[in-house]
């Protein structure tokens, strides 16, 4: 194994003893791997993450409905890529979504339901002060998916991704929001995006004052560099991208 740099482990991982074993027998034993899909528990990968120093991508598939290893993914110094998948109805922490922003080097982090998995990812009393400090430790962020159900979210998120992730380039957000908003932020909030993804444009409750075209040139006002616009409620008719396509 030692030239081994991409693993695939296909079979569920349920004890933590297999790592601890591995590293009993060599402190080293995965030097050069770089890329790891595992499915596993988290006992299983916070043991297994003190035998990766040096993967760069990681697949991890939640067996157990938590995130109680993301503490621990820490000890993966040059994790670049981290892809987060829920296997089954999944509950995170505030803790455990916090514990996320020690890793300065991602470039990508994905938190998703799997594509075989029709139960939701929630995030317990995790409001936009706590999403504000998560996505503060990721200055290299170019590529951010969070498709969590949390409680209601306001424009602030994306004003924290501004400020926190000025390499942004593909953004993907579970929710909708108020995009009239953006009239009252600073102008070229996301400089480099080419991709967004978010439900809805609008808010029940909250009146629409802006038309469509308005809130089009908006967003690209804010994204100039945009190259795809979606609406998950509406998809290819939303009244948005339609005057955003027009004006592109």
């Amino acid at each position: 194994m030692k030239r081994l740099n991409y693993l695939d482990i296909d079979n569920n991982i349920s004890r933590a003893e297999l790592f601890e074993r591995i590293k009993r027998g060599n402190s080293t034993p995965f030097q050069h791997l770089t890329k790891l899909e595992l499915c596993a528990t988290s006992p299983v990968m916070s043991a297994a993450v003190y035998v990766l120093p040096n993967v760069t991508k990681l697949t991890l598939c939640l067996k157990d409905g938590t995130g109680a290893c993301f503490k621990d993914l820490s000890a993966m110094p040059n994790l670049r890529k981290l892809i987060l998948l829920g296997t089954k109805a999944t509950t995170l922490t505030r803790e455990e979504l916090d514990s996320l922003r020690a890793l300065h080097q991602l470039e990508k982090l994905r938190i998703a339901p799997s594509d075989s998995c029709m139960q939701d990812i929630h995030a317990a009393h995790f409001t936009d002060a706590d999403f504000d400090l998560m996505v503060s430790g990721f200055p290299e962020m170019r590529n951010f998916a969070f498709d969590v159900i949390c409680e209601p979210r306001s424009i602030s998120v994306l004003s924290s991704l501004s400020r926190s992730c000025p390499k942004l380039e593909k953004l993907q957000l579970n929710g909708n929001y108020d995009l009239q908003a953006l009239n009252n932020m600073p102008a070229k909030m996301f400089p480099l995006l080419r991709y967004l993804r978010m439900d809805d444009s609008s808010v029940s409750g909250i009146t629409v004052r802006l038309s469509p075209l308005q809130i089009a040139r908006l967003i690209d006002n804010h994204a100039p560099m945009l190259e795809e616009l979606v609406f998950m409620a509406d998809m290819e008719d939303s009244p948005v991208t339609v005057a955003w396509s027009k004006i592109r």
